[in-house]
């Protein structure tokens, strides 16, 4: 009902959250996280979870505060609340969302959003967004020299990569497959072009 975390890691450096089933059982209350690594918890592994949330507001996995180098793999990831994106990075450097199977239902849910952060990579992950959300959203100017590595996006009509970090900042866009190579460098990844191989 109330806020409140299903796995709440402030500041335990070097912890795994591996094999879990996450489940909000009721919409009543807000920003009730899944998965939430805070205050320098850094060097973590979220290996292989599924979560499911229901509330508004609420972030499937939440890396902020420095909890840098860390690695999410392999999770699934289901949200239907308004504003519940499956995966935060704020003020996070160094870390590595891979294989990661998305899917938001809710009003302005996205799939991964990047705010404050430097230096992520983001590989092979897969993301179907229904509910007008954005699949990948680099939210400001301190969002910069991130990597995007062949990643599966399905929007509902919104935005596939959303990138309001501005014209100062620089991050990557990368597809490849035995055909080519598409290495995409424009300082805004949100300019209005269709890519192939």
């Amino acid at each position: 009902g109330s806020l409140g975390y299903e796995i709440n890691n402030s500041g335990l450096v070097n912890v795994t959250v591996k094999n879990c089933i996450l489940i909000e059982g009721t919409s009543s209350g807000n920003a009730k996280d899944a998965i939430l690594y805070n205050n320098s918890a850094a060097n973590g592994t979220i290996y292989n979870n599924t979560i499911s949330l229901v509330g508004a507001g609420s972030t499937g996995i939440n890396l902020a505060s420095f909890s840098n180098y860390t690695n999410a793999t392999s999770n699934t990831i289901n949200t239907s609340g308004s504003s519940s994106p499956a995966v935060v990075l704020f003020n996070v450097y160094h870390s590595n969302l891979t294989s990661n199977f998305v899917k938001t239902y809710g009003a302005s849910a996205s799939g991964v959003s990047l705010r404050a952060s430097g230096n992520n990579s983001l590989f092979f992950n897969n993301m179907t967004i229904i509910g007008l959300g954005v699949g990948i959203e680099l939210a400001d100017t301190e969002v910069l020299g991130n990597v995007l590595i062949n990643n599966s996006i399905f929007t509902g009509g919104n935005s596939t990569i959303l990138d309001t970090s501005g014209s100062s900042t620089f991050n990557q866009l990368v597809y490849n497959n035995s055909l080519g190579l598409i290495n995409w460098t424009k300082t805004n990844l949100s300019t209005n072009l269709n890519l192939s191989v």
